[in-house]
C-alpha cells in the first residue's frame, strides 16, 4: 500500500465523523424527525421494496399533500382577508360621498383597483340627469340584449365570457374585453346592473363565488338609494 492510498478520502472522513456524531447522541432522530420524512431509506432486499419503505412512501405522499392544501387555504385566506379590507375602503369611501357622481366615481375607482378589472358600468333602470352626468347607463328593459334578458330573468350573479351585444352596450369604448360580472342591484325593487369586466376571458368564470361581488352590490345599492337614484 503506498501512502496516497493509507491517506483517507474526504468522503470517508466525512461519513466517519457523522457516524461518530449519531453514535454519540442517538436520539439525533427523534429531535429532528422531518429529515426522515425527505431521506430516501433503502431496505437491504436488492430490488425489492419493503413494507415499511412503502409505508414511508406513503406517508411523504400525503404529507405532501396536505402540505399543498394547507398553502392553498393560506392563499384563500390571504386573498379573502385583502377583499374584507377592500371592502372596508369601499364602503368608506361610499359613506362619505356627497353626490351621486362621487359614488360613482368612487365605486369605479375602488372596483378597479380591488377587484383588478378595467371596466367598470352601472346600468340603471332610473333615468335622471344627474345620473347621467354622473357615469351610469340607463337601460330600457325592452331593449336588452339577450345575455342581460337572462340576467334579469334569473335574478342572481352570473360570471361568464361576454358576449358582442353586452359588451357594445355596457361597454362601448372597450371592445377587447373578455369576460364579465354581472350582479343585481337592489332585488327587492330592480335597480339595476353591476357590472365588472376584464380583458382576461377566465378572470370571471360561472363556479367562482359570488360573496365579495354581492356584497359589493349591497352597498353600491344603498349609496344609490340614499342620494335619491330610485327617485328618478
Amino acid at each position: 500500500m503506498t501512502r496516497a492510498d493509507a491517506l483517507p478520502t474526504p468522503e470517508s472522513v466525512e461519513e466517519s465523523e457523522v457516524l461518530a456524531y449519531l453514535q454519540r447522541n442517538p436520539e439525533f432522530f427523534l429531535r429532528h424527525a422531518e429529515l426522515l420524512e425527505q431521506m430516501p431509506v433503502r431496505h437491504g432486499s436488492g430490488a425489492a421494496v419493503s413494507l415499511i419503505e412503502r409505508q414511508v412512501r406513503v406517508l411523504r405522499d400525503k404529507n405532501a399533500q396536505l402540505g399543498e392544501r394547507l398553502d392553498g387555504l393560506l392563499r384563500t385566506a390571504r386573498d379573502n382577508e385583502a377583499r374584507v379590507k377592500g371592502m372596508n375602503r369601499l364602503a368608506a369611501d361610499l359613506i362619505k360621498a356627497d353626490s351621486l357622481a362621487s359614488v360613482v366615481a368612487g365605486l369605479s375607482a375602488s372596483l378597479r383597483q380591488e377587484f383588478d378589472v378595467e371596466a367598470v358600468c352601472l346600468g340603471l333602470f332610473v333615468a335622471g340627469e344627474e345620473l347621467l352626468e354622473a357615469g351610469c347607463l340607463p337601460l330600457d328593459k325592452d331593449d336588452l340584449p339577450q345575455q342581460l334578458k337572462d340576467f334579469f330573468r334569473q335574478g342572481r350573479v352570473v360570471c361568464d365570457v361576454i358576449d358582442a351585444d353586452l359588451r357594445e352596450l355596457l361597454f362601448r369604448a372597450h371592445p377587447e374585453l373578455g369576460s364579465v360580472a354581472l350582479v343585481p342591484l337592489d332585488r327587492s325593487d330592480c335597480l339595476g346592473v353591476l357590472a365588472l369586466a376584464s380583458t382576461d376571458r377566465e378572470r370571471f368564470r360561472p363556479e367562482m363565488g359570488h360573496l365579495f361581488l354581492e356584497m359589493t352590490a349591497s352597498l353600491c345599492a344603498a349609496a344609490l338609494r340614499f342620494h335619491g337614484a330610485g327617485e328618478h
